[in-house]
């Protein structure tokens, strides 16, 4: 069972696991594609990349728990944006933006971290999760590359699963 995250356009994911899918905060240039849920990082008004999403049942954007395709989610408010925690296939995953991750306390255990760098990026946002892949994108990802001090490949896909995780950080760029 893998967990794949699918960078759509420089703005929009879809995280797929075995039974469940989920787009990220779709945008109005993405083809069209299939999700159990829509999951908006940001509190806006302008989420017309919705339309093209296919086959969800629920756009999550708002704190509290979900549950959607036997995964669940834990959502939390951080001024406009939304940071989610989810279980997909025993992958623990987090996603944010980094200008919702910079203004919260928010830690924990998780095998990925995905974010979308917005703002300014510092090494302490990704340091207290622990994790073994951070996937970063964004128009500062670059930056935030540099901030880490790693090596980083760069790829449009990337696949994990629970039983083969690295056993050091690795660093993703999505494009």
């Amino acid at each position: 069972m893998f967990v794949d995250v699918t960078i759509l356009d420089k703005q929009s994911l879809r995280i797929r696991g075995k039974n469940s899918s989920f787009v990220i905060d779709p945008g109005v240039e993405i083809s069209k594609v299939a999700a159990d849920a829509v999951l908006l990082l940001k509190d806006s008004k302008n989420d017309q990349g919705i339309l093209r999403v296919t086959d969800y049942r629920v756009i999550i954007k708002g704190a509290g728990e979900y549950e959607v395709a036997g995964v669940r989610i834990l959502v939390t408010k951080s001024d406009e944006n939304f940071l989610y925690s989810l279980n997909v296939d025993n992958v623990g995953v987090l996603t944010a933006r980094t200008s919702g991750l910079s203004k919260t306390q928010e830690a924990g255990d998780y095998n990925i971290l995905i974010l979308n760098v917005d703002c300014e990026f510092k090494e302490t946002m990704v340091t207290g999760f622990s994790p073994s892949a951070v996937l970063l994108y964004g128009e500062k990802s670059e930056g935030a590359l540099k901030m880490l001090g790693k090596k980083a490949s760069k790829s449009q896909k990337f696949s994990m699963s629970a039983d083969k995780l690295p056993a050091e950080m690795q660093v993703i760029i999505l494009s």
